[in-house]
C-alpha cells in the first residue's frame, strides 16, 4: 500500500462526477480502485510535523506561600509560566494573584 505523508490523517472519499475513488493527503488527490477503509489507512500515515517541538521544562520551581487567613498555596513556575492554586488564580483567568505577586517580591 502507498504511503501518505501529510500533516492531517488522510480521507478516502468518492467523486461523484468521475464516478472513482480518492485517498485525500495534504490536498493531494491520490486515485484508488476502492474505498480504503480507516483502519488501513491509518497504518499507511505517515504524520509530518514542522517547527521545533515545545518541551516542558525539567525544572519546576515551587513556592509555598501563606495567604492572608492562613491557608497555604503552592505557587508554580515553569520557564516564566506561573501558577497558584488560590482560588483568585483560577477565577483571575491566569493573572497574577497576590501570592504570586508576592514570591515575585520576596
Amino acid at each position: 500500500m502507498q504511503v501518505y505523508k501529510s500533516v492531517l490523517p488522510p480521507v478516502c472519499v468518492f467523486g461523484p462526477r468521475s464516478k472513482k475513488w480518492y485517498v485525500v493527503a495534504d490536498g493531494v488527490w491520490h486515485q484508488t480502485t476502492r474505498n480504503i477503509p480507516w483502519s488501513e489507512l491509518k497504518n499507511a500515515w505517515e504524520k509530518v510535523t514542522y517547527g521545533n517541538p515545545k518541551t516542558k521544562s525539567k525544572e519546576v520551581l515551587r513556592y509555598f506561600v501563606e495567604g492572608s487567613r492562613g491557608n497555604k498555596y503552592e505557587v508554580t513556575d515553569d520557564q516564566g509560566n506561573w501558577k497558584c492554586s488560590c482560588p483568585a488564580y483560577g477565577f483571575g483567568s491566569g493573572r497574577h494573584c497576590k501570592h504570586i505577586i508576592s514570591v515575585f517580591t520576596k
